[in-house]
């Protein structure tokens, strides 16, 4: 049976963006056929990576985010496109790679991907897809687009590595997170990652990244840190979508001042540290700017503290003032794109643990 493709998808394939159409059964043969005879090429690969949708209309869109990412990151680039409510199982499947000059501007190093459109009842197949097509000695990353539907079930998450994800584009976050939470838990079935467990990546949180390094940096200096126990008021703006950053934010704030939450009222949160000291946090939506989060507070004991996301550029003004002491500075402000969040935490790899340490905080204020 043949998928039905969207009419958005359909002048995609026609144009062949996603590469050559390939039987299922050919795909690695006719990879390595490419790389044998194709002079000068180097096949690279440092992980596999995985984007995975149930929007197949965005397939261009997510076809065009690993063109970004291959620039910087060599892999086995699977993309997968699933259209779960068709009757009966289709599959279709392209090949192609993705090539940068080498070190000598002559030779060139490719990554090679794999696309894939599946209809109808695909759950039984998805993960053997996912598995057979794996470079098997490398780690695999899968950057899920969307909710995280009935797809995402044990036989698949036990096979990741690395899981990205976005919270702030989820309709209804708890079950999502729950989902989440069960996912760490369970024991992979692969061997990179020395705890053995699925490390999670949230481009929410990621977005975050430079305002707490900026926060971290107002408090630098001895005579700021001084303050820190007098932090009364805690001030998060955030944009209409971003909720979810501002909400990791304020987890991570309270986290670091050893306060924990007492009550909530709408948008207004109360928070209590050891001692009965209170703290009062607002979160509030304005559409202003472009960045996610456009300025943090905090204040107490007569002291100010400020960053501030600039609308003019990419940096992140820090102003802290307090007795007589006034000062103010600028940092590198945050990634902007989708594809440049992935690569930062590519880059960086790690444990993640400062994430695992503020999600419960986070999901108890949503």
């Amino acid at each position: 049976m043949e998928v039905t493709i969207p009419a958005p998808l359909r002048v995609a394939i026609d144009d062949g963006l996603f590469g050559e159409e390939t039987p299922l059964g050919e795909i690695d043969l006719r990879l390595d056929k490419y790389f044998s005879v194709e002079p000068g090429v180097t096949r690279a690969s440092l992980m596999n990576l995985a984007i995975y949708t149930e929007h197949p209309e965005s397939l261009a869109d997510d076809d065009e985010s690993l063109n970004r990412i291959t620039r910087n990151h060599a892999c086995r680039a699977l993309l997968l496109g699933v259209l779960p409510d068709l009757g009966g199982l289709s599959v279709r499947c392209w090949i192609k790679a993705r090539c940068q000059l080498g070190p000598d501007a002559k030779g060139k190093l490719c990554s090679e991907q794999v696309t894939f459109l599946l209809g109808g009842d695909c759950q039984s197949c998805l993960t053997n897809l996912v598995f057979c097509h794996l470079r098997s000695d490398l780690p695999l990353v899968m950057w899920w687009r969307g909710e995280l539907s009935h797809h995402f079930q044990e036989s698949l998450y036990t096979l990741i590595d690395r899981l990205i994800l976005d919270s702030s584009r989820w309709a209804n976050p708890v079950p999502q997170f729950a989902k989440i939470a069960q996912a760490v838990t369970a024991p992979t079935g692969r061997l990179s990652d020395r705890r053995g467990q699925l490390l999670v990546h949230d481009l929410a949180y990621t977005r975050g990244h430079q305002h707490r390094r900026a926060v971290a940096v107002l408090f630098d200096p001895p005579a700021a840190r001084q303050f820190l126990p007098e932090i009364n008021r805690i001030e998060i703006v955030h944009t209409p979508t971003h909720r979810h950053t501002g909400l990791y934010l304020a987890a991570w704030i309270t986290r670091q001042l050893g306060a924990e939450l007492v009550q909530r009222v709408g948008a207004a949160y109360h928070y209590e540290r050891p001692g009965g000291a209170r703290i009062s946090l607002s979160l509030l939506e304005q559409n202003r700017g472009t960045s996610a989060i456009p300025s943090i507070l905090l204040e107490g004991g007569g002291a100010r503290f400020e960053v501030i996301a600039s609308e003019a550029s990419l940096l992140l003004e820090i102003r802290s003032r307090f007795g007589v002491h006034q000062t103010s500075s600028f940092l590198p402000g945050p990634s902007q794109g989708d594809e440049d969040l992935v690569n930062e935490i590519l880059m960086r790899g790690g444990s993640n643990l400062l994430l695992a340490q503020v999600l419960p905080r986070m999901a108890a204020m949503l």
